[in-house]
């Protein structure tokens, strides 16, 4: 009985062994595979953008001056035609950039001076909506030209963004962006509106390139802040049956083409072959010749070479 007992656990411990050896053996060999496909190709171009109302009016003063008396805050609402500032203002004004950089002490003085030289002016809401930037209050001293305060509708939206000069081309009125902010669950689809017509750099000594400022429409979106920050993926170009593979099932070899594992149907195993690839899409790689549709080939061109070593 004892004999028997012990012979049954060697038994059992030997299967159990066997089982995990085949377990390990075969998830070594298990690599992922995917048939070859003519496919949607579509190339996108990331960036980083805000949230912005998309109707807004910005009024510029029309003089130099300073404000009087500002009639509404920033975040207020007003109609058309609704006093927003009261202002001293002439044209004939002298230079008020020293005091607009602070370089000049005699700030009192030269206020007194704007009061003396110049009339009293009301600007007023050019359209109803929300005071969304109120630039200069009471006592600030203004140029002409500059920005006095911004005036946005509620109910459309629209996101910016800063694109940089080295893929400008790539970007055209009426593209598709799908937007996603970090605030929100879902995503969102605009379409391109607008393209600046120069670019900007941070400093004229950075080395980075410079960047134009693109506007994509939204639309009416409840759930929507201004100031968001948005994460953006323009559609650049989507070109229909077009036979690809993943990106990550080809590399190129020592002679410089690109190769790819095939899975030979009858064998099992992986084979490697040259291709000629084409364009490369953000979703795979367009072929060109030396995959049929409908093969398989390994989706991940390490897993392949690793086996192919080792046997």
């Amino acid at each position: 009985m004892r004999k028997y007992f012990v012979t049954t656990i060697f038994t059992a411990a030997a299967i159990l062994i066997a089982v995990i050896a085949g377990n390990i053996s075969n998830s070594d060999e298990k690599i992922n595979g995917e048939y070859v496909t003519r496919k949607t190709a579509v190339s996108q171009l990331r960036a980083s953008g805000v949230i912005e109302y998309a109707n807004s009016i910005t009024q510029t003063a029309e003089g130099s001056g300073a404000v009087k008396n500002a009639m509404v805050r920033s975040g207020s609402y007003v109609e058309e035609g609704d006093a927003v500032l009261c202002v001293y203002e002439t044209s004939n004004m002298p230079d008020l950039s020293s005091i607009i950089s602070g370089q000049d002490s005699n700030y009192d003085e030269i206020i007194n001076s704007v009061k003396e030289n110049a009339e009293i002016k009301i600007y007023t809401a050019p359209k109803s909506g929300k005071i969304t930037a109120l630039s200069c209050g009471q006592g600030d001293v203004y140029l002409s030209g500059q920005e006095l305060f911004k005036i946005s509708d509620e109910g459309s939206f629209q996101v910016s963004m800063n694109i940089s000069e080295k893929d400008i081309s790539e970007v055209s009125v009426g593209q598709k962006v799908v937007i996603r902010c970090p605030a929100l669950d879902h995503s969102m689809t605009g379409y391109i509106k607008s393209i600046g017509a120069t670019a900007t750099r941070g400093t004229l000594q950075s080395d980075k390139p410079a960047s134009i400022k693109v506007i994509a429409d939204i639309g009416s979106k409840k759930d929507l802040r201004i100031g968001y920050s948005a994460d953006c993926k323009i559609i650049t170009d989507v070109t229909d049956n077009v036979l690809m593979i993943p990106a990550s099932s080809s590399r190129n070899t020592e002679n410089d083409k690109a190769a790819v594992y095939v899975l030979n149907k009858k064998t099992g195993k992986a084979e490697q072959r040259i291709i000629k690839i084409g364009k490369s899409y953000t979703n795979g790689i367009e072929v060109i010749s030396g995959i049929d549709e409908g093969e398989m080939i390994v989706t991940n061109y390490s897993d392949a070479e690793n086996l192919a070593d080792r046997s």
